[in-house]
């Protein structure tokens, strides 16, 4: 070592003794960048004080009392370091049941479902229209005025639509409820499963992949609500929406149908209604699980939470060549847990997965 190394070493011993001459942390002792210790009091006393305000707004603040804030990144990495800042709790939103969206090539194939934004009547009492249509003949198959948008309501209106025209091979609809749930699945679709319908939802914030049915909501939009055709009792309201949807079916040609109208190419399903419910057969190199009341399955090593909708109900878990499981209920998807033991719900569009057990 140089004279100076030795001098530095003997200096430290003469200090601190042998305790000294070990290993010393080479972190700096100072900054010239750093936050001073009486501007992060003042952040911290002011979100204190204004616990709603942000990083932004509490630089604003300071600046214009006449101090020198940092930047608002800095204040907000000052405030999560001195626990100003609750952690937000992430909300798990559902994956997509599927990559991809079945062909509407042939009546009842594909049915879309979907809430009409609500609209006051001339009382002021909220109306719900909820709408159901089938995707090859644009038939609308059902234009409901609802006072409440619950579950109850909503099975009601499919009870009758199911009885006057059968059942479709896939119902398709949004993420939003009672259609769906916080976890993709609700009782709603629960039902429908047990009937033999494969539900079916959009990506989230893409209403385009159901834009035949969109479409009719902006032809109700205009022909009803803008034509001022508004009524002051709910009774009085589906009256307008019984003609509306006549003349929409037998009347209207309509371009993507050559100048045809829907009734021309819609005819009732095969598929006929009342049928018994049954629940999802899964093939014999599946692993089935009954949910719990509390909505989770106990497989070996946790407890895994699922929906508390499928309560009492059997689903199958399949394993990948990756050494993923994928967890099913019938032709859904519910998610998939992978080999380091991380749950993710749907299935992500951007990866392409096998299709559903038969």
């Amino acid at each position: 070592a140089s004279r100076k190394t030795g001098y530095k070493w003997v200096a430290r011993f003469k200090e601190g003794g042998t305790a000294a001459l070990a290993d010393q942390s080479r972190r700096w002792q100072s900054h010239p960048q750093t936050t001073p210790a009486l501007m992060v009091e003042q952040i911290v006393a002011l979100r204190r004080k204004h616990p709603s305000w942000g990083p932004k707004k509490l630089g604003s603040w300071l600046s214009a009392k006449g101090y020198e804030p940092p930047c608002a990144s800095t204040i907000g990495a000052i405030l999560k370091r001195e626990g100003c800042v609750r952690p937000r709790r992430r909300r798990e939103r559902a994956g997509d049941y599927s990559d991809g969206l079945a062909a509407q090539d042939a009546p009842n194939a594909v049915w879309a479902a979907d809430f009409k934004g609500w609209f006051r009547l001339k009382t002021g009492k909220k109306c719900y229209p909820l709408t159901v249509s089938d995707g090859f003949s644009r038939y609308l198959l059902r234009c409901e005025a609802l006072e409440h948008p619950d579950e109850l309501a909503c099975r009601e209106a499919f009870d009758a639509l199911f009885c006057e025209y059968g059942l479709p091979m896939v119902l398709r609809t949004d993420n939003g409820t009672p259609l769906s749930g916080r976890y993709g699945i609700s009782s709603l679709s629960v039902w429908w499963v047990k009937l033999g319908i494969r539900p079916e939802r959009i990506q989230r914030g893409k209403p385009t992949q159901n834009g035949r049915h969109e479409r009719i909501h902006r032809t109700l939009n205009e022909d009803v609500l803008k034509a001022g055709a508004i009524r002051s009792r709910t009774y009085h309201q589906q009256r307008v929406f019984d003609r509306f949807r006549k003349e929409y079916n037998l009347e209207r040609p309509h371009e993507a149908l050559q100048q045809q109208v829907p009734a021309q190419l819609y005819e009732p399903s095969q598929k006929r209604y009342p049928c018994p419910l049954a629940q999802p057969d899964y093939p014999e190199d599946r692993d089935v699980y009954t949910v719990q009341r509390d909505g989770s399955i106990r497989i070996p090593g946790r407890a895994l939470f699922l929906s508390s909708v499928l309560a009492g109900e059997p689903v199958a878990l399949r394993t990948e060549e990756d050494g993923a499981q994928t967890v099913w209920y019938g032709p859904l998807r519910l998610g998939t847990i992978r080999p380091n033991g991380r749950f993710t719900r749907g299935t992500r569009p951007s990866r392409q997965h096998s299709d559903a057990p038969e």
